[in-house]
């Protein structure tokens, strides 16, 4: 299988707008894929995430200047590209025989990322100086939220946490990301400045935060007590809620410095659609 395969497409055909909740949305659809999923975003309209194919087979994607370029990294088996930056670099994840291991990908060539010990890592997001974050586990369930900077890993949690994800980070290095509490509940959450700030959406069952930007903009996903997903921003401990008009859940998962964000909605027969929200 072909690492990198790309599709040119217009995007007046692989964009409809929808003007709704101060912002206009655009379905994003990978050609031919029954299922497309949109993880990441950078300042430059990249987009990068997941698509399914008609067989079954999962891939991740760039979206840059009109044009779909799959990514599989060669010897794996599935594949998703979940952040990039502003150079298109990105970062992911990939299956093969030695599990689910992270990726780097500088559009010519592969790095596998794999903290000393661990047994599975995600890549989830990377800023414009390379410094990468993510989880991975050693052994069981837990997670552990890893930043890689210089070559070197090191493990990052709030106080007290043993299970977290650091799920994006900007060029201040600031990070965004989410713990399971002890009953079982995520808990959003911002380091900055070696300080770690509860991240919650206000009267949610739970929160998870995924991406920022360099204004300190957060976007991520709340339940509520009906056990129902939705997703926000908050900037400044004001927040919006966010969602795709007529989706049946929406996953909001990054947001750029000019305030675009990406994610993915599921329509009402289930099948996820990525999109994108226009400020």
């Amino acid at each position: 299988m072909a690492a990198v395969r790309k599709v040119i497409l217009s995007l007046a055909v692989l964009f409809i707008g929808v003007v709704a909740q101060a912002g206009t949305y655009a379905a994003i659809d990978y050609p031919g894929a029954i299922a497309t999923y949109v993880y990441g975003m950078n300042n430059r309209g990249e987009i990068v995430g997941q698509y399914t194919d008609t067989g079954g087979q999962s891939h991740g994607f760039l979206l840059s200047n009109q044009i779909f370029t799959s990514i599989d990294v060669p010897g794996g088996t599935l594949a998703a590209a979940v952040g990039i930056n502003d150079s298109g670099l990105v970062v992911g994840y990939f299956s093969s025989s030695a599990g689910i291991q992270g990726f780097l990908w500088d559009q010519q060539s592969f790095t596998t990322l794999m903290p000393p010990g661990a047994t599975f890592a995600m890549a989830n997001g990377i800023n414009n100086s390379g410094e990468i974050v993510g989880f991975y586990r050693v052994s069981g369930l837990t997670r552990h939220g890893f930043r890689f900077s210089n070559g070197q890993y090191k493990t990052l949690a709030p106080p007290h946490v043993q299970d977290a994800v650091l799920a994006g980070i900007n060029d201040n290095g600031d990070v965004a990301g989410f713990y399971t509490d002890i009953f079982g509940l995520n808990r959003g959450f911002r380091l900055h400045n070696d300080r770690f700030d509860h991240i919650n959406y206000p009267g949610a069952l739970d929160t998870a935060a995924w991406g920022m930007n360099d204004h300190g903009a957060i976007v991520g996903q709340f339940r509520t007590q009906d056990g129902n997903t939705n997703s926000f921003a908050v900037r400044k401990d004001r927040y919006i809620s966010v969602t795709f008009p007529g989706g049946m859940n929406t996953i909001l998962l990054d947001i750029n410095d000019s305030g675009f964000m990406v994610g993915y909605y599921y329509d009402s027969y289930s099948i996820p659609h990525g999109f994108l929200r226009t400020p």
